[in-house]
């Protein structure tokens, strides 16, 4: 119902479609249910070292390990059929984060050249308590940071890193 939490309506109203974008030509849209956002998915080279990354330098807990051979239908989900992927999930907090190395076919680097501007998702953002112990830790431990952490409003500080793949995480 209306009102409840997880439930409502949600009204979209879209002039016209972005260039370059998928519009869907929808001028009014209505979501009801009881949607919730569950979880962020990363495509990872090697995922031996992307766990030893997530969970020893960024405390995050291993729940889950899965191998996908092609029979398992993933390629029907991901739409590659017949791919095959080895699969981690990995909590922190509330938040969960999902490994996927594909085997077959196997993912693609981020371009040298991407930046914070480039369409898509551009980073993840992690709390800290003591965001100059954090950084001054991970930097010890070898993790590659843009820059030193920067006070962008009062009392509000950050710094962005690089995950083993060179994803972007930032640290608040």
């Amino acid at each position: 119902m209306a009102g409840e939490p997880g439930h409502g309506i949600i009204f979209l109203r879209v002039s016209r479609p972005r260039t370059g974008g998928t519009g869907t030509g929808i001028d009014e849209c209505s979501v009801t249910g009881s949607m919730q956002f569950k979880h962020v998915a990363l495509s990872v080279a090697e995922i031996e070292c992307s766990i030893a990354f997530y969970r020893d330098l960024l405390g995050f807990k291993v729940v889950l390990r899965l191998e996908c051979p092609p029979e398992q239908g993933l390629g029907k989900v991901v739409g590659l059929p017949g791919c095959s992927a080895l699969i981690a999930h990995l909590q922190l907090g509330g938040a969960m984060l999902e490994l996927f190395e594909y085997l077959d076919p196997r993912g693609k680097p981020i371009p040298p050249h991407h930046t914070q501007a480039d369409n898509g998702f551009t980073h993840l953002g992690f709390a800290s308590d003591d965001i100059h112990a954090d950084y001054e830790r991970l930097k010890s431990n070898g993790v590659k940071f843009y820059g030193q952490p920067v006070e962008c409003r009062p009392s509000v500080w950050n710094a962005y890193f690089y995950g083993p793949d060179g994803e972007t995480y930032e640290l608040r």
